[in-house]
């Protein structure tokens, strides 16, 4: 079956891939985006040279390290329909729209644009679970019909270093910030949609973006030689980061380029940096990478642009792993600020962006347990670290609220888990509700609680990520009946939230939260929903210092005691 579109001002483009007895297309590969150097903010594709464009495959992906494509979070494997596509830094802008093949063309339906996770180091729109084909089959059925677009953007160094030089270099080229260039990538990507998605049946006005996670893998490397399963213990996706910076930044909101997103695990604090922080990189970079750090800055610019894509991968490790987390730049321009948590409750958002869903899974925090395991921290050790940052009544409250005062090596984990995932997750991302909910927006709360069911690490627990098994209906067909219908319930809230309901009440209203799990779907109150700590956060969140004693607990930051 053949399906084709005409894109005022671009031409025809052309697909055979349908599903569902033809009722579903996907349109692969489109171009968004032009680079034409390292290190360069995109430039929109308005322009096809042939004026038709083959949409049947899958266009380039971001070079990441090879060890990525060893790696799988979730624990259950989907038949690829087609051959990876190749790596190519400026080639990889492009993106898959998938939507109904028949559509009154004076009905407009609402759009899902998702970013995908990896840690801003892997991942890519093309990948099986995120295809987007049973989604828009199920909004078929609800009568409720949607557009789903995936992309790809690049990651990396390619996407994300950040220093002096290349604010000079960028600077130099009429551009104004620094890194950044994977999330600038997003922000033409969602104005490629804005501007033709009409012609595939979509609603520039009704566009919902969705991303999943945020995170830190800083210290992957740490356990890769001993056992490569344990590596995906630390490997953290982070969409959702880049879509609270997009709404966070001044700029990006002065381009309105959506009205509703999906804040799955994920916030601005743990995603972002200072400049200060990301030179400490780009200096590691340069002294592996063996470049001089006492040239001029357009000469090492320059030789970091000469560098092969193997060699500038292969330099990762000079961060201290092969597969880093790659963070966002406070640049004074796509960020002004860095993000807090001390500030983030009382953080005003632009009302361009209507609502909100926002949540987290029960266990975040478990994807850092080999390092909190492997730092030895006891309870003494703990102490000692939280006296160096709280008043002695803080250090009380904290060690009775999370049973720190007594526990063995054997228990370290166990007991000081849930301390890290309120600290970096659970606190700031219910303050984000809270606040988001106290302006002109609307906030709908939840929170994952299912296990993964599929053998591995992370088997029978609610780890950070696990929502990807339920989200996009990829999985139904491997997961237990419990689940695959917990899945489908997801699918169909999300999709009521594109198209302008409310699939549970908001935060609002009665502080309720829609609960996945444990046992059912169900929507709890603040006291009847045992997974919100929200006693503990009020009392102890508000503070810089608490996140940063996780870090330190985690092994991302180095501890003064």
């Amino acid at each position: 079956m053949h399906i084709s579109r005409d894109i005022a001002g671009l031409g025809t483009v052309s697909t055979d891939k349908t599903y569902f007895d033809g009722t579903v297309a996907q349109f692969r590969g489109i171009p968004y985006g032009a680079v034409t150097r390292r290190f360069q903010r995109p430039t929109i594709v308005d322009e096809w040279p042939t004026k038709a464009l083959d949409a049947c495959q899958f266009g380039p992906v971001s070079p990441t390290p090879a060890l990525a494509a060893t790696l799988n979070l979730v624990g259950a494997t989907l038949e690829a329909e087609d051959p990876i596509p190749p790596a190519d830094e400026f080639l990889c802008l492009n993106l898959n729209i998938t939507a109904p093949t028949n559509n009154d063309a004076a009905k407009k339906l609402p759009v899902l644009v998702f970013i995908h996770g990896g840690a801003n180091c892997m991942g890519a729109g093309s990948t099986a679970g995120y295809k987007g084909a049973p989604l828009v089959h199920m909004s078929l059925g609800m009568g409720q019909p949607i557009v789903v677009v995936t992309m790809n953007f690049r990651l990396g160094a390619f996407g994300f270093l950040a220093s002096a030089d290349l604010e000079e270099d960028n600077r130099a080229a009429g551009d104004r910030g620094v890194g950044n260039y994977g999330i600038h990538d997003q922000i033409v990507a969602l104005q490629w949609v804005k501007r033709y998605i009409g012609a595939f049946g979509g609603d520039p006005g009704q566009v919902t973006v969705v991303g999943q996670s945020a995170g830190g893998s800083e210290y992957l490397g740490f356990l890769i030689s001993a056992d490569p399963v344990l590596t995906l213990r630390y490997l953290l996706t982070w969409r959702a980061g880049d879509i609270h910076i997009q709404m966070l930044s001044r700029w990006a909101s002065r381009e309105q380029l959506f009205s509703q997103a999906v804040i799955m695990s994920g916030n601005a604090v743990l995603t972002t940096r200072s400049l200060e922080h990301q030179e400490g990189i780009y200096q590691k970079f340069l002294a592996h990478l063996q470049i001089p750090s006492d040239i001029a800055a357009s000469d090492k610019v320059q030789r970091l642009r000469d560098v092969p894509v193997n060699e500038l991968l292969n330099a990762y490790i000079a961060t201290g792993s092969p597969l880093p987390n790659w963070q966002a730049t406070v640049d004074g321009f796509l960020l002004d600020d860095l993000p807090r948590s001390s500030t983030i409750g009382d953080q005003q958002y632009d009302t361009y962006v209507r609502r909100i869903i926002i949540g987290d899974c029960e266990k975040e925090g478990i994807i850092w347990a080999p390092r909190i395991a492997k730092l030895g921290w006891t309870p003494d050790k703990i102490r000692a670290l939280l006296s160096s940052c709280f008043p002695a009544e803080v250090v009380d409250r904290m060690t009775s609220s999370y049973n720190l005062s007594d526990f063995s090596p054997e228990q370290a984990v166990a007991i000081l888990e849930p301390f890290c995932n309120d600290a970096e997750f659970g606190r700031d991302i219910h303050a984000i509700a809270k606040s988001f909910s106290a302006g002109a927006g609307k906030a709908l709360y939840y929170h994952m609680r299912y296990g993964n069911p599929f053998p591995g690490p992370f088997q029978n627990l609610a780890h950070h990520a696990v929502d990807l098994l339920f989200l996009f209906q990829t999985y139904n067909h491997l997961l237990p009946d419990k689940l695959a219908e917990a899945a489908q319930q997801m699918g169909r809230h999300w999709i009521n939230f594109l198209n302008g309901g409310d699939p549970w009440p908001a935060y609002s209203e009665g502080e309720s939260s829609m609960c996945y799990g444990p046992e059912e779907v169900a929507l709890l109150g603040r006291k009847e929903d045992d997974m919100g700590r929200y006693e503990r956060w009020e009392n102890l969140g508000g503070t810089d210092e608490w996140p940063r004693c996780s870090m330190i607990i985690r092994g991302e930051v180095a501890s003064l005691v």
